[in-house]
């Protein structure tokens, strides 16, 4: 019982007064508060619990979003109870914010006992009470209004008279009697008692709930002699009751479930695993129903203060459900009934704790198992409310899209969990069994593509991207458009070219985390920051066990837009939501909003060879007028580069960019050394990435030209052409800004201001504006001039937030929105063409 396993101390009966206090709309004030700002206030609230819990010599047995405490002197728990609430209303008032708690005491004899070591380690309380006295105050607090102190007669009788020991808080007691309630399970009646102290409402009635109601005479209670005319009204419609269909659950299209830990009874350890995994991919082909992830289920667990492989058994599960606005808790299990194999699924609804459903499918053998699970999650979405037709047109059989070999499956579970405990080659090596026991098994065809690309393999996983061509129909349509969407990611030579066929995932599957994160990502780099915004939200979710990176996402589009508030409100959250790990982020809304040093403090915290140190590090050094020491930072940083070779180009460029920055002379030499090799891998039609390497030699051209580098020709003449071939818009779009500038360091004033202008759409680039600045300035036109600088330091966090190129010119538009962009100083020092 409660975690005792046979090792306990024994029960012992004692007197206790017991407490039960319940904080008001704890959920409703995270949402409005926002997760970083409330737990402050949480942390806050313990302290205050913990203290007075040491001055009123109080034992804590339980808490959730109340406490349950026991005193050994009814009048401590008075004590509590009052410091308590004035606690609350100080710790509200300092924020501008209504906290009150509605609470119940009761003083009657309880069952206490220690659980053991052995119970404790395993989940269980250190101290257990059972026993009447302990639903009665639970009872008394849930009849409490906000803000209310209810006693029961007895706990009055005892605490009343030696109030006078509380101190200072019994001043202005006020007592009232809300008459006789009846509680359901107690045979006898109870008084209870409201105390008020300061702020503390006592003329208001207690409400009733489905397990106390208040005694009235029969004059008073006009419902009951109507019910009784009722009665025959009731039995008339029995029969309807009977026969209507049942209403199973209050599940709505795409609700969330939580699925459990498969209890697997046959003995047979290859299900173990394997077919939970099963029942994943069987309820993931619905767009009716959302499976929480299991990265969510392991941060979760977290939360809740268990190791992250805690069983999810019914308990854990219905904890999980209730945390996460899940609708219902799936619990399969097989066993063996009568000869056959059964596969069945009870179906729990987390609210109550009761089990709604439980639907169930026989078959012979263990080959059965998976046809069994088919016909069992079938029913499941039914019962649930998903059409039969769009069950039948929407699935395909677990053998065919997933594999017919349980012990592929297993493997293919263990990889599954590897990844997502963040043993990447682990779970390559894994996902390769798999693929030895079935060679056609896609879908750990497309896990192990995943798996290479966070290794930054990128080659080998467009290599494991040809091997799943030819198997395209043993997978799930939300498989298939997930291997769809990353082939265009992979393989298209535009870097934007993949977002249409996330957006396609994203509309059929609204709540698929992955593609509404990449469609964000998208957006952001072609420069629809509304756009972006709008996915990064759907995707930073409460249920993506990714929330953090999503709420990141989020944050940047914040920036980009100007919303530095939110942005560092969502920004924090993100902290949060990874346990404490600050990000780069994080640093540039700090640095966008005008606070520099707390950006450096952020940066400090960060791994110095990350993108932190290439971009926005050296972005705030920039920003801090520090451009000397970036840029020699940044050229450290490309000469020591060892990394993959797409990593030492792009830090080359931003070695480049920086100095632009920071006003320092670039030579012809240097800018040809960097964009040559470029031109030439973006123009190799076997190469891959040519639209970000055709970016990059632009970026480098650019950061040329704010040093008087001109283009020649021929070199212009090829970026034409590859172009046109690329077809990337972001790569486009910094060409034509390449000849706006171009035509400015020629003195083509009206050539260059004509170019800029007509890329200014609400998605241009940032530096587009500053061409335009630079070119009114030497027309002598200051008061347009004026206006694009005042552009630039407006937008601030465009400036920082701009994703196209992986943000290689972050440092020129820091630099830009700071200073007013100027004319190159480098003619005289550094003449010549590059390319």
């Amino acid at each position: 019982m409660n975690g005792d396993n046979g090792t306990s101390t024994p029960h012992t009966t004692q007197l206790r007064a017991l407490l039960f206090t319940d904080l008001c709309d704890s959920t409703l004030l995270v949402e409005r508060m926002g997760d970083a700002p409330a737990a402050e206030l949480f942390q806050e609230h313990d302290r205050l619990v913990i203290a007075l819990q040491q001055r009123w010599t109080g034992q804590q047995i339980d808490r959730s979003d109340g406490l349950f405490m026991l005193f050994e002197r009814p009048v401590d728990a008075l004590g509590f109870a009052l410091d308590y609430q004035q606690g609350l209303q100080t710790l509200g008032g300092k924020r501008n914010i209504l906290l009150r708690a509605r609470m119940g005491l009761h003083v009657g004899e309880v069952l206490l006992w220690n659980n053991s070591a052995e119970s404790i380690a395993l989940g269980a309380k250190p101290v257990e009470v059972e026993g009447l006295a302990k639903p009665m105050a639970a009872r008394l607090m849930q009849l409490a209004q906000p803000g209310q102190f209810l006693l029961s007669a007895t706990a009055e009788s005892m605490v009343r008279r030696v109030s006078g020991d509380v101190g200072d808080a019994a001043q202005g007691l006020k007592w009232k009697s809300f008459g006789r309630w009846r509680f359901k399970g107690v045979a006898q009646s109870m008084e209870v008692f409201g105390l008020c102290g300061v702020g503390m409402p006592t003329s208001t009635w207690p409400r009733a709930t489905a397990k106390a109601s208040r005694l009235l005479p029969l004059w008073r209670r006009p419902a009951a002699v109507v019910a009784q005319g009722c009665v025959v009204i009731g039995i008339l419609a029995t029969f309807w009751f009977a026969t209507r269909p049942e209403v199973a659950i209050a599940f709505a299209e795409r609700d969330w479930v939580v699925l459990g830990d498969v209890r697997n009874m046959t003995g047979q350890g290859v299900l173990d695993e394997g077919m939970g995994q099963a029942f994943r991919i069987s309820l993931e082909q619905s767009r009716y129903v959302n499976v929480l992830g299991d990265l969510k289920v392991r941060d979760t667990l977290t939360k809740m203060l268990l190791a992250e492989d805690t069983p999810v058994a019914q308990d854990v599960a219905i904890q999980i459900a209730r945390r996460d606005g899940a609708r219902a808790v799936l619990l399969p299990t097989i066993r063996e009934v009568s000869g056959k194999v059964r596969v069945s699924m009870e179906v729990v609804d987390p609210a109550t704790g009761q089990t709604v459903y439980t639907l169930y499918s026989d078959g012979s053998g263990l080959s059965s198992v998976l046809s069994s699970t088919d016909n069992v999650v079938a029913q499941l979405r039914n019962r649930l409310g998903e059409a039969v037709v769009e069950v039948k047109r929407a699935s395909a059989p677990l053998p065919r899209v997933a594999t017919p070999d349980l012990d592929a499956l297993y493997a293919y579970a263990r990889a599954q969990v590897a990844y997502g405990e963040g043993r990447v080659p682990e779970s390559i090596r894994l996902f390769d069994v798999a693929i030895g026991l079935d060679p056609g098994f896609a879908m750990a065809h497309v896990g192990k593509v995943r798996s290479l690309v966070a290794l930054g393999r990128r080659d080998d996983a467009r290599e494991e991207l040809g091997l799943i061509e030819p198997l395209r129909g043993r997978l799930s349509t939300r498989e298939m458009l997930y291997l769809q969407a990353w082939g265009k990611e992979m393989l298209s030579p535009s870097e934007t070219a993949s977002i249409e066929a996330w957006k396609t995932l994203a509309d059929l599957y609204p709540d698929h985390h992955g593609a509404n994160a990449n469609v964000a990502l998208g957006e952001l780099q072609l420069g629809n920051y509304v756009q972006a915004e709008q996915a990064a939200k759907r995707a930073s979710v409460s249920q993506n066990g990714l929330r953090s990176a999503a709420l990141q996402l989020l944050g940047r589009t914040q920036i980009a837009r100007g919303e530095l508030p939110q942005a560092l409100d969502t920004l924090r959250q993100s902290v949060v939501a990874a346990q404490g790990h600050h990000n780069r982020h994080l640093a540039a809304a700090l640095a966008a909003s005008g606070n520099p040093s707390a950006a450096r403090d952020v940066l400090v915290t960060l791994p110095t060879d990350g993108p932190s140190a290439w971009l926005e590090g050296r972005s705030v050094g920039i920003d801090n007028l520090q451009g000397a020491q970036a840029a020699i930072d940044a050229a450290q940083s490309a000469g020591a580069c060892e990394g993959p070779s797409s990593i030492c180009e792009f830090l080359d460029v931003v070695a480049l960019v920086v100095a632009a920055g920071a006003d320092q002379c670039i030579t012809p030499a240097t800018v040809r050394r960097v964009s040559d090799p470029l031109i030439k891998l973006a123009e190799g039609q076997g190469q891959f990435d040519r639209g970000q390497r055709l970016y990059f030699a632009l970026a480098a051209i650019y950061a040329g030209q704010r040093s008087g580098v001109l283009a020649d020709h021929q070199t212009m003449g090829r970026l034409n052409d590859l172009a046109r071939n690329i077809k990337d818009p972001r790569a486009e779009q910094l060409l034509a800004l390449v000849h706006a500038n171009d035509n400015r360091m020629r003195g083509d004033m009206q050539g260059a201001i004509k170019k800029a202008r007509a890329l200014l759409n609400g998605s241009e680039l940032f530096q587009a504006h500053s061409v335009l600045a630079m070119s009114f300035s030497e027309t002598a036109n200051p008061g347009l001039a004026d206006k694009e600088i005042a552009w630039l330091r407006a937008h601030r966090g465009v400036a920082y937030a701009e994703y196209a190129g992986s943000a290689v010119l972050q440092s020129l538009n820091v630099r830009d929105s700071r200073l007013p962009p100027q004319a190159a100083q480098c003619r005289a020092e550094a003449p010549g063409r590059a390319g």
